[in-house]
């Protein structure tokens, strides 16, 4: 399975519709979400000029089958950042084929080279 992971730029946010859409669905139920409401939350808010959010995307092909969003915080200690994890989620056909750990890798290596402090991630019991 050849995947790959890069930093989605602010003009990818229809791209990424499906894979918020079927996130949202996972934990609330099928019929949830609107297309078109998705499609302006994307652009209007996470994939705002302002948000502070970076959304990372995983592919396989052309296919997008997870993602991540992640900011860095100030102040830090010692001249450096805070990264934090919001949102992770592979499509769950694709799990346990090294999607997830591949994610993790490039933001473990994003987090040093923005010089952060710390990798925070907060998880519920059942994920």
């Amino acid at each position: 399975m050849n995947i790959t992971v890069g930093i989605c730029q602010k003009n990818e946010s229809e791209r990424m519709v499906a894979i918020f859409t079927e996130m949202e669905e996972h934990y609330y139920g099928k019929g949830v979400v609107e297309l078109h409401k998705m499609q302006h939350y994307l652009a209007s808010r996470v994939f705002a000029q302002d948000s502070g959010v970076t959304v990372i995307r995983v592919e396989q092909g052309d296919r997008v089958i997870g993602f991540a969003c992640i900011n860095v915080l100030y102040p830090s200690p010692r001249y450096s950042g805070q990264m934090f994890i919001k949102e992770l989620f592979i499509s769950q056909r694709y799990r346990g084929h090294g999607a997830g750990k591949k994610l993790m890798q490039f933001i473990g290596r994003l987090a040093l080279e923005r010089e952060c402090s710390s990798l925070d991630w907060m998880s519920e019991k059942s994920n």
